[in-house]
């Protein structure tokens, strides 16, 4: 009687301790699957970060030679009033550009057109 006893109890604690262990397993792999997915939610925000960064660099690129063609462009126009001046002609006055279509009726600040044309 008393093995029998034992025996339950002892049977007990170990029905116990596996459906711990159960439990245990399934928040286990429950915790492995959202580190998984973070796994990935990082990896897709640095590829993410170098894309941007590879555009800022294309954007900032695009915007110096912008600005070195515009200069040239100065150069140029300034040359040819000279010249007209001295064979007596009208010179050419820069004008400010006017926004388009596609800048808006923004303020000069936020217009990268008429921007450049105040920074020259």
């Amino acid at each position: 009687m008393k093995t029998s006893l034992m025996l339950k109890k002892l049977t007990s604690k170990f029905e116990e301790q596996l459906a711990k262990d159960k439990q245990q397993l399934a928040d286990d792999k429950e915790q492995l699957q959202r580190i998984g997915t973070l796994a990935k939610f990082k990896e897709q925000l640095a590829k993410d970060e170098e894309k941007l960064a590879n555009y800022k660099a294309r954007v900032d690129n695009q915007m110096v030679r912008a600005c070195k063609e515009r200069e040239m462009l100065t150069k140029q126009l300034l040359l040819l009033n000279r010249e007209k001046a001295e064979v007596g002609g009208e010179s050419t006055e820069f004008k400010e550009l006017r926004p388009g279509k596609r800048e808006g009726n923004l303020p000069a600040t936020q217009n990268p057109k008429l921007e450049l044309n105040m920074l020259g």
